[in-house]
């Protein structure tokens, strides 16, 4: 879990809307922040992180909830924190794809959205 809390609060000093539960719209926010595109589009599976030439952008399937939309786009947005690199580039979200990136995707993308989860201290007071 510790590796989750360093990580967000690292975040949060951009995106000071990690410190509580996320919502659809914060999604939108941070991603535009950041300079990354969101998109819903036919998909065959949740979401997933592409480059094109310098741009980057999280496709959702556009036949998520807006609750799927947001936690998806979260983990999404975890790779592109974490795992980007800048060569093209397909980040796709599947289901129980056993590989550490995603099990990080998952939790952070869950910690950041679950109503039940401890509020984080404010800046500086870790």
């Amino acid at each position: 879990m510790k590796e989750i809390t360093r990580f967000v609060d690292a975040i949060a000093t951009r995106h000071p809307e990690v410190r509580r539960q996320l919502h659809w719209r914060d999604v939108q926010t941070i991603a535009r922040r950041e300079g990354v595109a969101v998109r819903r589009v036919p998909l065959s599976h949740p979401g997933r992180l592409v480059r094109f030439g310098r741009q980057w952008e999280i496709q959702l399937s556009e036949d998520l909830t807006e609750t799927e939309r947001t936690v998806v786009g979260v983990h999404e947005l975890v790779h592109y924190w974490r795992d980007r690199e800048d060569e093209p580039a397909i980040y796709a979200t599947e289901l129980w794809m056993p590989d550490p990136r995603e099990d990080f995707a998952n939790l952070v993308a869950w910690y950041l959205t679950t109503p039940h989860r401890p509020e984080l201290p404010a800046e500086g007071s870790l």
